[in-house]
């Protein structure tokens, strides 16, 4: 398949309407001792073990679906620069091939300092529903910036 350089206004939003939903869906299930406060954005009482576990698996395959959404994206035109698009690239490639451990990718200037999840090289991937709406929104806001033509 060849690489796309530009995606219709449309698909974006039916791709960011599908994490909406899934997120929706994955709340309703939530037992009730991790109610989130909306107003402060924290857990109101530590949720089970169990269930962390079950949230942990759910949004590492999340980040997985928000790379196939654009697996096909020219890798010209998402850059190298460590932005979102590249920092869902290698989390989901490392999830996928390196045993959910972040791997290097000596192709992408990946630094955690400047990342919106903040993983170095080594360390486990366990993303949560408050990280994951971080990296899904800012990884919406530069697919649109770099490939939705006005």
């Amino acid at each position: 398949m060849l690489a796309e350089r530009v995606y219709s206004q449309e698909y974006v939003d039916l791709c960011r309407s599908r994490v909406a939903t899934q997120m929706v869906d994955f709340g309703r299930i939530a037992p009730d001792s991790t109610v989130r406060s909306e107003a402060q954005g924290e857990e109101l009482e530590p949720p089970n073990n169990d269930w962390t576990a079950f949230e942990i698996t759910f949004y590492n395959n999340m980040v997985i679906v928000l790379d196939a959404f654009f697996v096909n994206r020219a890798r010209v035109v998402e850059g190298k620069d460590g932005n979102p698009l590249n920092e869902v690239r290698v989390l989901a490639a490392s999830m996928m091939s390196n045993g959910d451990v972040l791997a290097g990718d000596s192709t992408i200037s990946l630094r955690p300092a400047r990342s919106i999840l903040g993983y170095r090289v080594g360390d486990a991937i366990r993303v949560n529903e408050a990280e994951f709406r971080r990296l899904s929104e800012a990884y919406f806001v530069e697919i649109e910036r770099r490939f939705v033509s006005a």
